[in-house]
């Protein structure tokens, strides 16, 4: 594991040291945990974003998909 150093403020690394102890695990083991827990929703983001911008022809559609498809392949 790399270390690293972080600044916070007084009251910051109060609250950080009283959560760890209500949790029973270490400051470092809370920064791990929030920062894996960001990384996952940040990944979740951009997934959702890449879905939204790549809806395709199909996106607002209702309907059968299979016949929307056998139409488009007709006008090959």
């Amino acid at each position: 594991m790399i270390r690293t150093l972080i600044s916070l403020t007084e009251k910051d690394k109060r609250w950080l040291d009283s959560y760890s102890a209500r949790h029973g695990q270490s400051a470092a083991e809370t920064v791990r945990t929030a920062i894996r827990s960001l990384r996952n929703t940040d990944a979740e983001s951009e997934k959702a974003e890449i879905l939204r911008l790549t809806g395709g022809l199909w996106d607002g559609r209702e309907g059968d998909a299979l016949d929307f498809v056998d139409r488009i392949r007709d006008e090959w």
